[in-house]
């Protein structure tokens, strides 16, 4: 309030008005009074709202910037344009089950809603993908059926001048995975199953083997010929036919059954004769007939020459020479 008088409105006080864009001067009265006084409550209420506005101001310090509502936008003059943005990164994982789906982290689709998102929608990524807002945003995760999402804290939140925060999301699968068999490409055909036998015919009394072949289960082989039952044979059955004429052989394999026929002449059976086993000629054996006479029989020594018989009976002789005076006495002794 400053007085009129140097305004060219006398010495009363007066006071300023701003109406329609205009400055308006007033000349002091009660009217005027009770104006004042509702301008001074209007400012410091504005004052105490300001005061509590969600404004920043930036790192160069020149200017607002505001994340709440636009009543103080409008009031301040600041905006959310005039902010800086804030950092987010955001990494998707999944987690399958041994016998569910199996996807991947970019099967899924990321939108985060917010201002000024430089990236709005974006396939997930295990390693991160960074974006940035300004203010308040909010995650969220769309993809296949059959998982649920759970989200970190970092997920909903607000960022800005440069702050920074981490969304972590999590697909978890809930249900298992049954694939549908892939058919194949023909119908399915089971393995014939046959009964051949070893000789178109046979004679009265011999004996004939019979085969089964393929078929594709499990189990047993019974037989049955001329009225009698085999069981449990094996696929191969030999056995000797007693009745003539044309003769069925039936296998049993599990749940398949087949037959085979063999023709038996009423003649009776002889068996070729077996040619009697002779031993393998050898190399003949060669016997020596001694060249030498044994001269001295009976003596258990070997035989041996005329030159060493001489010499043997020559020395008998002198043996019998130097003890002939001993001998003759030993006798006299004896017989005096």
């Amino acid at each position: 309030m400053v007085s009129c008088g140097r305004l060219g409105a006398g010495n009363a006080p007066c006071i300023f008005q701003v109406q329609d864009y205009k400055l308006h001067i007033i000349p002091f009265s009660k009217n005027s009074m009770k104006l004042t006084r509702t301008l001074v409550a209007s400012a410091a209420a504005l004052a105490l709202v300001a005061s509590f506005a969600p404004a920043l101001t930036l790192a160069d310090g020149t200017s607002t910037c505001v994340t709440g509502s636009t009543w103080w936008n409008f009031w301040s003059g600041a905006n959310i344009n005039d902010c800086v943005q804030g950092q987010l990164l955001v990494y998707v994982s999944v987690l399958n089950n041994y016998t569910g789906p199996t996807a991947n982290p970019h099967d899924f689709t990321v939108n985060v809603s917010g201002q000024n998102v430089s990236n709005p929608s974006f396939p997930g990524s295990n390693s991160g993908t960074p974006l940035w807002v300004t203010g308040s945003y909010t995650v969220a995760a769309s993809g296949p059926s059959g998982y649920q999402a759970s989200y970190s804290q970092g997920c909903t939140g607000s960022v800005i001048n440069n702050e920074q925060a981490t969304c972590n999301i999590t697909e978890n699968a809930t249900t298992p995975y049954y694939p549908i068999p892939t058919p194949y490409p023909y119908p399915y055909q089971p393995v014939p199953f046959t009964c051949t036998a070893s000789q178109p015919t046979a004679a009265l009394g011999q004996t004939v083997t019979f085969n089964a072949q393929g078929g594709d289960v499990a189990g047993p082989y019974n037989w049955q010929v001329e009225g009698r039952s085999y069981y449990s044979t094996g696929p191969t059955l030999s056995v000797a036919l007693m009745d003539s004429g044309t003769q069925l052989a039936t296998v049993t394999h599990g749940s398949q059954t087949t037959t085979c026929s063999i023709n038996v002449a009423t003649s009776g059976y002889y068996p070729a004769p077996t040619a009697p086993i002779l031993p393998t000629p050898g190399a003949p054996t060669v016997y020596v007939t001694p060249t030498y006479v044994p001269a001295l029989p009976n003596t258990g020594f070997e035989p041996l020459s005329a030159t060493g018989v001489a010499y043997a009976l020559a020395a008998l002789i002198a043996a019998a020479l130097m003890s002939f005076p001993y001998v003759r006495k030993a006798f006299a002794a004896l017989l005096g």
